[in-house]
C-alpha cells in the first residue's frame, strides 16, 4: 500500500495490498491494487506499471495523489474511470481497458472523506481516503449493494488491526461497518502497510472492507431472518404490567429461533479438512468401479491423494508458525499436540452473588430501625414524585429507542437473554412498537420485571 518516497520497495511479495484486497477480489474475477502514492510522479508510475503487469491487476485505487491536472494521471494499459482533484490530497481509480466498468458516484467537493464509486466486472469498488485531522462521520461513507469493496486509506486507529490505541474515528468505522454489514481484511502476520522513517515503526492506515463471501462460512439471510419475525410477531402476546416477564421472554424466544432458521451457527458435519474436488472425483471413481481391482486400484489413489494433502497440509502449518506478530495459533497447535487444555474454567462466582455481597455490605447490624424505616419511606415518596427535568419521567419515545439501539456495537456481549445487538437492529423497525410498551411499563409506578433485572459475569483476558 504506502511506500517510502525515498527507496520504494519494487519487490512484489512485500506489496501488503495484494495481500489484503485483491485476494478476495479474486473470487469475484477482480484483482485490486490500492496505494497511498502520497505525490504522484512519473519514477513511481513506472513502479506501478510493473507491479499491475507482474500481478495482472484489474483496477488501481489511488490516494493522495496531489494531482490536479488529469492529464498527470495516466497509467499504461489503464483508464482513469473516477478521480477526485486536490493538490494536497486527491484520488484515482484505474481500470484495466479490457475490463468492463462503470462510474456510479463520486463524492462532493467539499467533502472531507474523499471517495469514488466504480463497477468493475461486476463488483462495486469504492476507493476511500480519510485526511487525519477530517473526523469519521456514519454517513460519511456511502453504502452499496453486494458484491463490493471499499479500500484505501481510513486514518483509524485500533488495537484490531494492529495499532496499541484506539482512537474516535476507528469507532465510527466499526459501527459504519457493522451498519453496512462488511467485514475487514485483515492478517496480523503481513507487514504495516505504511513504515514510518522518523520513529522506525509500521502501522496499518491503508484498509479494505468486504462484503463478498471470502471463506467457507455461509451468510446471514436477513431477508428471512426480517420475515420470521415479521409474521411471528403477531403472535405475541401483549406486554402490560401483569405479564410482562411472560411477554418479554416470548418475544426474546421469538428472536432467537428466527435466528436459528437464518443465521449460520454451529459447525460442518461431515468436514474433513483435505478432502476437496480431487479427493472427491477418486471416490466417485472407487465407488462406480465394477471391477473388485479396479475398486481397490481406485481406493489406493483416495488414500495416496489424501496421505499427500495431508502432508502437504502439515508442512504448511509448521512453515507459518510465527511468534513475532501472531502466537495464538501457534500455541493451539502445540497445545492441540501436547494435548493440554486450553479451555478457560467457568468462573465460580456467580452475578448473584455479588450483588447479594454488595447488599450485605451496606446493611448495619446495630441500625436505628425507626430511622431505616423513615429513610424507606422518603426515599420510596422520591421515587413516585415527579422529578425537576420532566424529561426524565416522560415515556420513552420510538425516535429516542430508535437511536439507542441502533447506536449499540456489534462487538458488545449480550445479556442473559443471549441476543446480541445486531438480532435486534436488523428488524427494528418491526417491533419498535412493542418494545416501546415494554420500555414504557418498567418506569415507575408500574414497576419492573424479573428477567430484566439480571446481571451476568464475564471473564476477560488481561492485556
Amino acid at each position: 500500500m504506502r511506500t517510502q518516497p525515498q527507496q520504494p520497495n519494487t519487490d512484489p511479495k512485500h506489496v501488503p495490498s495484494l495481500g489484503q484486497a485483491a485476494i478476495t477480489a479474486e473470487r469475484e474475477g477482480v484483482t485490486l491494487l490500492q496505494l497511498n502514492v502520497e505525490g504522484l510522479t512519473k519514477a513511481k508510475i513506472n513502479i506501478l506499471e510493473h507491479l499491475v503487469s507482474t500481478h495482472k491487476v484489474t483496477a488501481i485505487l489511488l490516494q493522495e495523489t496531489h494531482v490536479i491536472d488529469i492529464s498527470r494521471l495516466k497509467i499504461a494499459g489503464y483508464t482513469l474511470a473516477a478521480h477526485t482533484e486536490s493538490t494536497i490530497h486527491g484520488t484515482a481509480t484505474f481500470v484495466k481497458q479490457t475490463a468492463k466498468w462503470k462510474h456510479m458516484a463520486t463524492c462532493d467537493a467539499n467533502s472531507e472523506t474523499e471517495w469514488t464509486a466504480v463497477e468493475v466486472e461486476g463488483v462495486n469498488v469504492i476507493n476511500v481516503y480519510k485526511p487525519p485531522p477530517a473526523r469519521l462521520l456514519k454517513n460519511s461513507i456511502p453504502t452499496f449493494s453486494s458484491p463490493c469493496v471499499y479500500a484505501g486509506d481510513f486514518n483509524c486507529h485500533s488495537t484490531t488491526w494492529g495499532y496499541s490505541a484506539t482512537n474516535h474515528d476507528c469507532a465510527a468505522l466499526e459501527e459504519w461497518a457493522s451498519a453496512s454489514d462488511v467485514h475487514l481484511l485483515f492478517d496480523p502476520k503481513q507487514p504495516g502497510s505504511f513504515c514510518s522513517g522518523r520513529w522506525n515503526t509500521t502501522s496499518n492506515p491503508d484498509l479494505a472492507f468486504t462484503n463478498l463471501n471470502t471463506g467457507p462460512r455461509p451468510r446471514p439471510n436477513w431477508q428471512q431472518y426480517t420475515r420470521l419475525v415479521e409474521s411471528g410477531s403477531k403472535k405475541l402476546p401483549d406486554p402490560k404490567s401483569t405479564n410482562l416477564n411472560v411477554a418479554y421472554s416470548a418475544f426474546c424466544q421469538l428472536l432467537t429461533d428466527a435466528a436459528k432458521k437464518s443465521i449460520p451457527r454451529g459447525r460442518r458435519q461431515h468436514y474433513i479438512p483435505t478432502w476437496d474436488v480431487e479427493c472427491n472425483n477418486h471416490y466417485d471413481a472407487f465407488v462406480s468401479a465394477e471391477q473388485p481391482s479396479d475398486a481397490a486400484s481406485k481406493a489406493t489413489d483416495l488414500l495416496n491423494c489424501l496421505d499427500k494433502k495431508c502432508k502437504k497440509r502439515w508442512e504448511d502449518t509448521v512453515k507459518d508458525i510465527d511468534f513475532t506478530h501472531y502466537s495464538r495459533k501457534a500455541w493451539k497447535i502445540f497445545n492441540h499436540l501436547t494435548g493440554r487444555n486450553s479451555q478457560s474454567k467457568p468462573c465460580p462466582i456467580k452475578a448473584n452473588s455479588i450483588a447479594g455481597q454488595l447488599l450485605a455490605n451496606g446493611r448495619f447490624s446495630n441500625a436505628d430501625k425507626n430511622h431505616a424505616r423513615q429513610v424507606k419511606q422518603e426515599c420510596s415518596a422520591l421515587w413516585k414524585a415527579p422529578g425537576p427535568d420532566g424529561h426524565l419521567s416522560t415515556p420513552f419515545t420510538i425516535q429516542e429507542l430508535s437511536r439507542a439501539i441502533m447506536q449499540l456495537k456489534s462487538g458488545k456481549a449480550q445479556g442473559p437473554d443471549n441476543i446480541p445487538p445486531r438480532v435486534p437492529q436488523a428488524v427494528w423497525p418491526q417491533m419498535s412498537n412493542m418494545a416501546q410498551q415494554l420500555f414504557f411499563i418498567l418506569l415507575p409506578p408500574h414497576g419492573d420485571a424479573e428477567d430484566l433485572a439480571q446481571s451476568q459475569c464475564y471473564r476477560l483476558a488481561k492485556t
